[in-house]
């Protein structure tokens, strides 16, 4: 990745949550939410590293409230603010909200 200067704030919105109970739940479903929240916060953050004001990241409070059939979903928003929190005390401003239930739409 060519550096482009400086960058204001990166929003990360991504998701994916294919449901399945823990029985049924393959890796190809772990692999599907962990490529939009994990492995794209992760190069986000690696393409934009010193060059950024901050972060602003969408996550899901199914990570700590749990949500059934959806424990790929619950682990990578975990990740999520787990990292925004580590880059948070390092000094990159950095925040992670963490949305509900939607009406009529559901958990995002």
């Amino acid at each position: 990745v060519q550096p482009a200067g400086r960058f204001g704030l990166i929003f990360h919105a991504a998701g994916a949550a294919p449901d399945a109970s823990l029985a049924k739940l393959s890796w190809k479903d772990f692999e599907a939410t962990f490529a939009a929240k994990v492995r794209g916060t992760w190069n986000l953050y690696k393409a934009t590293k010193g060059r950024v004001a901050g972060y602003l990241f969408y996550g899901a409070q199914a990570s700590y409230i749990g949500n059934q059939g959806q424990l790929n979903y619950v682990a990578a928003n975990g990740f999520l603010e787990g990292f925004s929190n580590q880059i948070g005390a390092n000094g990159q401003k950095s925040v992670c909200v963490s949305f509900g239930a939607f009406d009529k739409v559901g958990i995002v």
